[in-house]
């Protein structure tokens, strides 16, 4: 528990590294869905893409924030290099 815990503060210091992590997993599941569903597992499918977003969504409300004023980043911006409120450059 106490490395999940250790990796879970990394990614909150490094926002680029969270970035990369929840649209890896947001991709993995959609396409996954996507092939449940063109296999004829269509409730399975359509909850493995439910799933995605909904993980996407939270990983981004958890750790796509600054790590120096903590404020939350805009989502739309998923190359950014520097915090539009304090400046700070992203790692």
């Amino acid at each position: 528990m106490k490395r999940i815990a250790d990796y879970i503060s990394y990614l909150r210091r490094h926002p680029k590294q969270a970035n990369k992590w929840r649209l890896l997993i947001f991709i993995a599941l959609e396409i996954a869905g996507v092939c449940m569903v063109v296999l004829d597992a269509e409730l399975p499918g359509f909850i493995a893409m439910i799933a995605g977003l909904v993980i996407y969504t939270a990983l981004t409300l958890a750790l796509w924030r600054c790590p120096r004023c903590g404020s939350s980043l805009p989502w739309r911006d998923v190359f950014i290099e520097y915090c539009p409120h304090c400046g700070e450059r992203l790692d």
